[in-house]
């Protein structure tokens, strides 16, 4: 851990590794992947919790150390947290809706396009943003269209342009906003450095009165965050799905598979948000984890047996070539 805490990009692309595998597995769940992610949340949260617990040397039942996880990490912010997490049954919604009739490639792909509407908000916000950086972005974006598109790209880029898939593309804007929703509340609610975002959760404060909102450490915020989007998720799954009784048959069908990809979304929460700390520019956190899906298509195409086109070939070759742009140029 000690190598992680004083390389953080070591970190977060750990982090990737353990969201390549979660992505290899979730292909599985195409018509259920509301509950799938609902479990998902759960063992994020109990793991993140006792860790929490663990670490200020108390036990379940010590009742300081639980009301500083209700309130400390909880309820400050509590009204961020609650759009955040309808931002995120938003992006599941979108991913079930698309997964039915796409490829789950190109949606993975497409979903790329956010790195240009997050590295906007982050400017906004005062993080610091090189030139260089934001052409690696642009390449990422460039890459995601690729991927995501039908027609031969390389053959001819004016015809794939003019005939893509304006559904999928719309719903995945959609989808790009919504993540960018989720990513500026945790550039505020975890950074403190920044004048902008003091003066954001300051005024924050002042018109909510009995609601705080102060900058917590990113893994303090994970928990706050995840106990939300349990709530949220259990509301969506129960009064609009009306799929509230197949929650445990799925699990128990599936135990196995939860298990493991629990582990790796813990993994790569618990990494990701140890580094978000350290790494000043945001936007290279944006860019690392988009190398999760070129490791996606590959080790999906080798242990998955999952056929790989042209266009995604390409495209992700030039996620990579975006990647490597913003994190080492």
């Amino acid at each position: 851990m000690k190598l992680f805490y004083s390389h953080p990009e070591l970190s977060i692309f750990a982090s990737t590794l353990c969201l390549s595998g979660y992505y290899t597995i979730m292909k599985r769940f195409k018509e259920h992947s509301m509950i799938m992610f609902f479990w998902l949340h759960i063992i994020s949260y109990t793991t993140f919790a006792l860790l929490f617990l663990h670490k200020d040397k108390a036990f379940v039942f010590d009742t300081e150390a639980l009301e500083q996880l209700i309130f400390n990490t909880s309820y400050n912010n509590v009204l961020l947290y609650i759009l955040a997490s309808l931002c995120l049954v938003g992006t599941y919604q979108i991913f079930q809706l698309l997964i039915q009739k796409y490829e789950m490639f190109a949606i993975l792909a497409l979903s790329q396009i956010s790195v240009i509407f997050s590295t906007i908000g982050y400017i906004l916000l005062g993080d610091d943003v090189s030139l260089v950086s934001i052409i690696g972005i642009i390449i990422i974006a460039l890459g995601a269209l690729i991927a995501g598109s039908n027609n031969l790209f390389w053959k001819s880029p004016i015809k794939t342009i003019k005939n893509y898939d304006t559904y999928l593309l719309k719903y995945t804007c959609i989808n790009g906003l919504l993540t960018t929703c989720i990513a500026l509340i945790t550039y505020l609610c975890t950074t403190e450095y920044s004048d902008i975002t003091r003066s954001i959760l300051h005024t924050l404060t002042k018109y909510t009165h009995f609601i705080p909102f102060v900058a917590l450490s990113p893994i303090h915020f994970n928990i706050g965050a995840e106990f939300s989007n349990i709530i949220i998720m259990l509301l969506f799954i129960t009064y609009y799905t009306h799929k509230q009784k197949l929650i445990l048959p799925i699990l128990k069908n599936h135990i196995i598979f939860f298990i493991i990809m629990g582990i790796l979304y813990t993994m790569h929460a618990f990494l990701y948000y140890s580094a978000f700390d350290f790494i000043e520019n945001k936007n290279i956190i944006s860019a690392i984890t988009s190398l999760a899906l070129p490791i996606t298509m590959i080790t999906s195409h080798y242990y998955a047996d999952i056929k790989v086109s042209q266009n995604q070939i390409i495209g992700m070759t030039v996620i990579t070539l975006g990647s490597i742009v913003s994190i080492w140029i």
